[in-house]
């Protein structure tokens, strides 16, 4: 794909300001993804798959450096510039981690039920982890495939400076992709990168309400006093009701004989 015509100031602007705001979205992820590595660093330093991460954070951290300093500098200049890096590596680990994904997955289960509880947890890990590597080789794998295929596409005129955009977006993406696996399928990472969010977000912007709680020692002095006056009217009426027993029942019954006797007439 050639660009024969020179990209106007507004295609210029637009591509200059998309790489930039993919370029701080990648940045942010991989630097949570930092930030959430060290601190965990005495529980995470055991496994080796996460060294590679490490190994992966930095390899991505140079690659938006770069997008900072060439590719938004010289695409709002509208010079033109491009790279090109086939990467087979990715390509042999990811048929590799497939192949030891079905190995795990349909070979090894018939034998769990021989297993402890704890061996069983860790096979789950171990699958997890290979997924999570598997995902992020094919996502280098479909950079590639964009490198090759996407200038293939028959675009004229300034439309074709979309299609070398969409290739840099790929790229730009591709190396968001780690943290972006590792948030959503590793529940370890998933669990601390909220307590660090959490951390992070201030109080003030919190919805919760504080509720203020009455003391119970200022309604005991109210209550002793309620129920010093109860207890003394209360008690003479008590008194008269059981002293003159009659007299009450008496009056009752003369005022139900004489209704009784009103309606008779």
């Amino acid at each position: 794909m050639v660009n024969k015509e020179e990209a106007i100031p507004l295609v210029r602007i637009f591509g200059a300001i998309s790489y930039l705001i993919f370029t701080i979205f990648s940045l942010t992820m991989n630097i949570l993804l930092a930030i959430t590595l060290l601190k965990g660093w005495k529980h995470f330093r055991k496994n080796a798959f996460y060294r590679i991460v490490w190994q992966l954070i930095f390899a991505d951290l140079f690659a938006q450096i770069v997008q900072l300093i060439v590719a938004v500098p010289t695409t709002f200049a509208g010079q033109k510039w491009g790279y090109y890096a086939s990467t087979y590596l990715p390509a042999a680990m990811l048929l590799a981690y497939l192949a030891i994904y079905i190995r795990v997955r349909y070979f090894v289960n018939a034998n769990l039920f021989k297993m402890s509880s704890m061996e069983k947890e860790r096979k789950k890990r171990e699958k997890k982890v290979l997924l999570q590597a598997f995902l992020i080789c094919g996502f280098l794998e479909l950079q590639d495939l964009a490198f090759i295929y996407i200038p293939k596409i028959p675009v004229e005129g300034q439309w074709s400076y979309l299609l070398t955009f969409t290739i840099n977006w790929s790229g730009i993406l591709l190396n968001s992709m780690s943290p972006i696996i590792l948030f959503t399928f590793n529940k370890e990472i998933s669990e601390r990168i909220k307590k660090l969010i959490g951390g992070i977000i201030p109080q003030r912007f919190s919805t919760v309400t504080p509720v203020h709680t009455i003391q119970p020692t200022a309604i005991q002095p109210a209550q002793q006093k309620i129920k010093h006056w109860s207890q003394k009217w209360l008690q003479p009426i008590n008194l008269n009701i059981k002293e003159e027993p009659e007299f009450d029942r008496f009056i009752f019954t003369g005022v139900i004989n004489g209704q009784l006797g009103n309606q008779a007439k």
